[in-house]
């Protein structure tokens, strides 16, 4: 599958289950949109049904519930939780290594 997020750019109200700050992101810089919803998908679901990522000021990546009225603010990126989403980062079509025994010299 793919993982997905909503054509918008806004944000809807809810209940903060998980604050991720942008200091926790696998890079110690900011979220992507597709780590956010890896977080996401990866909790149980009443602790997040859906995340909103901030893509400016303090650029948390938060793990809602209880999906609420929507603000066209822009600035956001949001999706809902996604089991498509625990897919590893790559890219379709991208090379992916993997050692293997296979060029070992032990028979």
């Amino acid at each position: 599958g793919i993982c997905s997020k909503y054509t918008t750019d806004g944000y809807h109200a809810g209940a903060y289950s998980v604050t991720l700050p942008f200091s926790s992101a696998p890079n110690g810089v900011e979220w992507t949109w597709q780590q956010c919803a890896k977080e996401c998908a990866s909790r149980a679901v009443d602790v997040c049904t859906y995340w909103t990522l901030q893509l400016n000021g303090n650029k948390h990546c938060l793990l809602m519930t209880n999906k609420g009225a929507y603000s066209d603010t822009g600035g956001h990126v949001e999706g809902d939780r996604d089991l498509d989403c625990l897919e590893p980062d790559t890219p379709p079509g991208a090379w992916r290594f993997r050692w293997s025994d296979e060029f070992d010299a032990t028979d």
